[in-house]
């Protein structure tokens, strides 16, 4: 187990964890529409979001698009 922090949050998941396990645990789709990732402050493009693994102390930035006026 590690300890990474997901927009901010402290959270244990299981080592190794990929960016893809945890996009799909917060958005409860495993491609969702509109997010957007960054990882230590760094994009990550969603064609490597199954291969990027995690590290302690990671920070994981879960965005969400949104329309409205």
């Amino acid at each position: 187990m590690i300890t990474i922090f997901v927009n901010g949050e402290a959270q244990t998941v299981s080592s190794p964890s990929t960016v893809q396990e945890i996009v799909e645990s917060k958005c409860g789709s495993p491609v969702p529409t509109g997010v957007a990732v960054a990882l230590n402050l760094a994009v990550v493009p969603r064609a490597k979001w199954t291969s990027t693994t995690l590290e302690e102390d990671d920070n994981l930035e879960i965005l969400w698009a949104s329309s409205g006026g």
